[in-house]
């Protein structure tokens, strides 16, 4: 008999065959009640002393829970089980026996500390609320894949070790290449821009990314995932924008669409965000924060506090979802183009949800001699970059994109303030297994 999984089982349904976890035990006497648990859901199996054979009572009653089952038997309406239905079994095989104790319990009825929870991930993940955060994450990429292909962009997966780091500094994560040191790349960054001197024009490419930095905020991890863009023949950063905030809608609305179910399970509400999206400058956001009690010096990076009263700002104007844009030059990366009316600000923007940073881009530089300079400006050794800047050197066309954390994009949506949760297996200055 095929299987059937426990979502598929009704009402009308004969005789069927299902197989999982054995979730849940519960003895009265001459009466038992199981429940199966698959990916899709949960069914009801009803032993009964005086209609169920005595072998399949007697290995009910020896095998313990969380042990994966394979059930078959005759569906049964009873309007008091979940879903409306149980089976009531003729045949009850164990597959793969679990040991006692549990590492944690997966219904949830005892908690665990998240340490506890990550060193035993697969067994938190056979909580439904756990797995329906990556049902939400896959749905989100689906998203996005759906929304970039429909506008011409060609999905390209680019190497992770390079002979430099991305952005320079000492965030990178050296390895030994054989017998030379090379890095874990901190983004597609050079890369993509790469595929534009190669005349792709428009590429995009979800990604991991390593930053070796040591914060241990709920905000940070050292490995990370990225929906990364780039395109060609652009006139300024808002061609970018204007993409991006494409991709989000089309995420956020593809995630209500076909994982509404698993947002229900989690209690969360998300509204689809309609366009344009707002757009406020770097200076308005300072303004903000100083009329708010948080002054930030112009040149400098907006932190947490300061960006916390710009978000309440914006919420409270109707906008989770808006655009900081024409940051400094000084604060961005070489590769950002400096406003051509006014080198102090860069073609720059940043996305946030809520207080939530989820992406920057702008206009890249694509004139080689502005590029080496900025690149010297910033202290940079250009000995290891030849490979990016002769790109430069036989036609680039204007081009921008922008990279997005899918990690945070999820957890900031769905309202979760440790970005770890959102994440399978999270790595950390602390945590490099499971």
């Amino acid at each position: 008999m095929d299987r059937t999984y426990t979502s598929d089982v009704g009402g009308g349904s004969d005789k069927v065959k299902v197989q999982g976890w054995l979730r849940e035990k519960r003895d009265l006497g001459s009466i038992k009640f199981l429940v199966v648990s698959d990916r899709k859901g949960e069914i009801q199996i009803t032993v009964k002393d005086d209609e169920t054979d005595k072998s399949i009572l007697d290995v009910v009653d020896s095998t313990p829970r969380e042990s994966v089952v394979s059930v078959e038997g005759l569906v049964v309406e009873n309007s008091q089980a979940p879903g409306g239905v149980e089976i009531h079994p003729d045949a009850f095989e164990v597959i793969s026996k679990s040991k006692k104790p549990l590492p944690l319990d997966p219904r949830g009825k005892q908690d665990a500390n998240i340490d506890t929870r990550f060193d035993n991930r697969f067994m938190d993940l056979r909580k439904k609320d756990r797995m329906a955060i990556f049902d939400i994450r896959d749905a989100a990429c689906r998203g996005a894949r759906n929304c970039l292909e429909k506008r011409g962009f060609m999905e390209i997966h680019t190497p992770k070790i390079t002979v430099s780091g991305t952005e320079g500094g000492a965030e990178v994560f050296p390895i030994i290449y054989y017998e030379r040191e090379a890095f874990l790349v901190q983004s597609a960054q050079l890369y993509k821009q790469l595929m534009q001197a190669g005349g792709a024009e428009r590429v995009y490419e979800i990604t991991p990314q390593w930053r070796a930095e040591k914060s241990r905020t709920p905000r940070h991890l050292t490995e990370s995932w990225s929906v990364d863009m780039e395109m060609s023949f652009i006139d300024d950063q808002e061609d970018v924008m204007k993409v991006h905030e494409e991709v989000v809608r089309d995420m956020v609305e593809f995630v209500v669409k076909t994982a509404g179910d698993k947002l229900d399970k989690l209690g969360i509400d998300i509204e689809v965000p309609e366009l344009p999206l707002k757009r406020i400058t770097y200076d308005e956001a300072l303004e903000i924060a100083e009329e708010e009690g948080e002054k930030v010096e112009w040149g400098e990076d907006i932190g947490i506090k300061a960006m916390r009263k710009v978000s309440e700002r914006m919420e409270n104007q109707g906008h989770d979802f808006y655009f900081i844009k024409r940051w400094p030059s000084n604060t961005k990366s070489f590769y950002y183009r400096p406003d051509p009316g006014d080198k102090k600000y860069s073609q720059t923007f940043d996305l946030n949800y809520r207080s939530w940073e989820l992406s920057s881009g702008g206009q890249r530089i694509h004139d080689l001699d502005l590029l080496e300079k900025r690149i010297k400006d910033q202290g940079m050794d250009t000995s290891n970059m030849q490979f990016y800047l002769d790109a430069f050197r036989y036609g680039m066309p204007p081009h921008g994109g922008f990279g997005m954390g899918l990690d945070r994009f999820v957890a900031s949506i769905l309202g979760i303030e440790n970005i770890k949760e959102v994440v399978l297996f999270p790595r950390t200055p602390d945590r490099l297994e499971p």
